[in-house]
């Protein structure tokens, strides 16, 4: 797949040729990769062997918040598993980083959420906890001229098994207390052509 952005990589390298083994810090900027975003900036200290690569401290500037986790990418086979603290990131940005501009929804949240599982095909799941502020849905895409709210929530707790596979999001069992309304279900967005 085509990549963009401006990279600088320190590590060092030990071992044996048929045992490597690595450390260091990465720092991405502007990154893409197949046309989704890494955010404005992406900041990690890893380690790795031929079997995997550890994340051990991952951070992700996005606007005006972040998120900071771990991650291990396991090689063969090719399997993710994330975990990470979302701090007032918006919706509507994530979004446009993977490639779909133009929501009409928006929101801040900031909570815990994981995923783990193959990379190919993708089918990673887990669980989310997110306290979301300044829920609102628009009459047409946000920023719009004209564009009018119908639709408000200012803060809200949404807690839920999620998953992402090669054709969707799917949020299922999800669990949404809102004040003193509480409301259940599941929902899945469709990425596919």
């Amino acid at each position: 797949p085509p990549l963009k952005g401006q990279v600088d990589i320190k590590g060092r390298l030990s071992g044996v040729l048929t045992e490597p083994r690595f450390s260091g810090q990465v720092q991405v900027d502007g990154g893409r990769i197949a046309g989704f975003g890494l955010g404005d900036s992406v900041q990690a200290t890893f380690t790795g062997d031929r079997k995997s690569i550890r994340f051990d401290s991952l951070r992700v500037d996005l606007d005006d918040g972040r998120a900071e986790g771990s991650a291990e990418l396991s090689l063969s086979p090719l399997r993710l598993a994330f975990q990470a603290q979302p701090q007032s990131i918006s919706l509507a940005r994530v979004l446009h980083e993977v490639g779909l501009s133009g929501s009409w929804a928006d929101l801040t949240a900031s909570g815990t959420l994981d995923l783990q599982g193959p990379l190919s095909p993708v089918d990673l799941r887990g669980q989310l906890t997110l306290d979301v502020d300044d829920f609102s849905v628009q009459d047409r895409a946000n920023g719009s001229p004209g564009a009018q709210t119908f639709l408000a929530i200012e803060r809200a707790r949404v807690q839920s098994d999620w998953g992402i596979a090669t054709d969707a999001v799917r949020f299922t069992d999800f669990r949404i207390d809102v004040g003193n309304t509480l409301a259940v279900g599941s929902a899945r967005i469709d990425y596919s052509d």
